[in-house]
């Protein structure tokens, strides 16, 4: 972006009428209008229905800045460069004797130090995005260009230690260096030395840009990956040179297909789903499949769709299986034709052409999947997915058998609850709230700030809700937020995970509102979305009301059209 086309995008978004300004503080040590120039917009690319306001910085005191914060802000950036750790590090202030070697690194230390405990306090009001130093590290002793310098190894260990004490901050998250290596030059010594500010504009651009993501994600990670087997998975065609003669190692020159490999089995332990999409013999390519050597477990893959229809058939069935949308879906397959097949009947699927054959392409492939599907945190939900899909599965097979008698089925369910009313921090509430569509009152999505300030609201209800049956466990899949008002719970957000459709938890959630928090009426704040057809059809079960605004739901009428529950039920209230 140039700081032309960022000022006309500032200056067109100051039009936007009605919309909530997006309140953010600027924390650096250098004068640099047009660093918040290319935040502001960045910030209003990403977030098209309101407008930024960024306070603006306390220029030469970085660190110090963050004690200046409103209390309104929802998002915090803080760039830090090597003069914020002494002015002697930087070339306006530079001081580069010898002597004061020991004195710079430990005003640098005790300044890190500061910056940790700063970010602390302010990581409790509202999220911290932080550049630490993108520039080359200073030298202040004379060595050798070749020669490791014994000072800037001593300045980096200070920064690296500081960072590792960060990464643990509830609400900071940090920058990665290398995520700005391979743009543009980043020192401009003219604008250093003329402004104070060090950083050229291409890269101010850059920097800011990557701030913005890191803060407004474009896209949430993607779910699930389907792979193709032949010259994918591994090389050779096994239905023509048989089982073995595919290969995935340096002898036959195609160790890559074996790193592929590696990395499929390092996002299925992260919770990413794995399936299978193949034209073959389902007999032979399961005999590939079942060699000892192959370096991911074949039984992570679920579903495996392994015949002669058309791929995109296939895809069909394991969307459905998975119960995902297909945008939340990479497919992976060495042909361009069958890619093109599938994105004909499937156009919001993502796909990427495996290029068998070319090692730079598949491990800038395997390094593509790390952006994709990489979580700022894996929870023990993520790591349960793909079991409980399976379970899933069976379920839908049991439940199919007892249409005549679907409670009959949820007898025999032999399902455990666990509801837990608590306003403590939860990663995981914060993440269905932002990625469940289909039992989603409303469609409404929270941002950090947002989730601290219900957190800190005396009046916030929010119930968690985690589920078992005899087909395993779900880890938790439903959660529930309102704002007490007496004896009514006005319910703001309610979300359940597809995984858990069809055991009444939502009833049960419900029952929980009205008889042991002893609410007498619940609003339902629903507004219809595209895809939340199922909490549509509940609510229309106890209430006659019209489908739009506020629903009330009195105790005695839920009582009424409630119908059996059979869950053994563990309940946690943290008073």
């Amino acid at each position: 972006m140039k700081l032309t086309d960022a000022l006309k995008i500032n200056q067109s978004a100051q039009s936007r009428e009605g919309h909530d300004p997006l309140h953010t503080a600027l924390c650096c040590g250098f004068t640099s209008l047009q660093l918040e120039q290319f935040l502001a917009a960045h910030l209003h690319n990403r977030i098209t229905d309101r407008i930024a306001e960024i306070q603006p910085p306390t220029y030469g005191d970085a660190i110090g800045a963050l004690d200046q914060i409103n209390k309104d802000c929802e998002a915090i950036f803080l760039i830090v460069e090597w003069q914020d750790l002494d002015p002697r590090l930087g070339i306006r202030q530079a001081d580069w004797r010898a002597s004061l070697v020991g004195d710079i690194l430990q005003t640098a230390c005790l300044r890190l130090e500061l910056l940790v405990d700063k970010l602390s306090s302010a990581a409790s009001h509202a999220p911290v995005y932080v550049s630490l130093p993108q520039l080359p590290t200073p030298s202040l002793l004379p060595s050798a260009k070749i020669r490791q310098d014994p000072f800037r190894t001593d300045l980096e260990c200070l920064v690296l230690d500081t960072c590792q004490k960060l990464l643990v901050i509830q609400g900071v998250s940090i920058l990665a260096k290398e995520s700005l290596s391979s743009s543009t030059s980043a020192y401009d010594l003219k604008n250093d030395i003329r402004f104070g500010s060090p950083y050229s504009i291409e890269f101010l651009s850059t920097l800011t840009g990557q701030l913005v993501d890191l803060a407004f994600p474009s896209t949430p990670p993607l779910k699930g990956l389907i792979t193709d087997l032949d010259d994918s998975l591994w090389r050779g065609i096994i239905g023509d040179s048989g089982v073995d003669k595919i290969n995935w190692n340096l002898d036959n020159h195609s160790l890559m297909h074996a790193v592929y490999q590696q990395k499929l089995q390092a996002l299925a332990e992260q919770g990413v789903l794995l399936a299978i999409a193949s034209k073959n013999d389902s007999a032979i390519a399961q005999s590939g499949l079942s060699r000892t050597d192959l370096r991911v477990d074949a039984k992570l893959f679920f579903p495996q769709e392994i015949h002669w229809g058309e791929k995109s058939e296939s895809i069909s069935k394991i969307l459905k299986i998975w119960n995902i949308a297909a945008d939340s879906v990479l497919f992976i397959d060495d042909s361009a034709a069958e890619l093109a097949e599938v994105q004909s009947v499937h156009p919001q699927i993502l796909t990427r052409q495996f290029p068998t054959k070319d090692d730079l392409g598949v491990l800038e492939l395997v390094r593509e999947l790390g952006d994709l599907f990489t979580k700022d945190e894996i929870s023990k939900e993520d790591r349960l997915r793909s079991t409980s899909i399976r379970q899933q599965a069976l379920a839908s097979e049991e439940l199919g058998s007892h249409q005549a008698d679907p409670a009959e089925f949820l007898r025999q369910l032999n399902s455990k609850v666990c509801i837990e009313v608590s306003t403590r921090d939860d990663p995981r509430a914060f993440e269905l709230i932002n990625k469940t569509n289909q039992f989603n009152l409303n469609g409404n999505r929270l941002v950090p700030k947002e989730w601290l300030n219900l957190q800190n609201d005396e009046s916030t209800v929010m119930l968690t809700v985690e589920y078992e049956d005899k087909f395993g466990k779900l880890g938790k899949i439903a959660v529930l937020i309102g704002t007490r008002n007496g004896s009514t719970l006005d319910v703001t957000s309610w979300i359940l995970s597809c995984r858990a459709f069809s055991r009444r938890i939502e009833h049960l959630c419900l029952q929980i509102l009205f008889d042991q928090l002893q609410f007498e009426t619940v609003q339902l704040h629903y507004k219809k979305t595209d895809r939340n057809e199922p909490i549509a059809r509940l609510i229309a079960s106890f209430s006659q009301q019209p489908l739009s605004g506020k629903i009330t739901l009195e105790k005695k009428t839920f009582f009424d059209y409630c119908p059996p529950l059979y869950h053994s039920l563990q309940y946690i209230h943290d008073a």
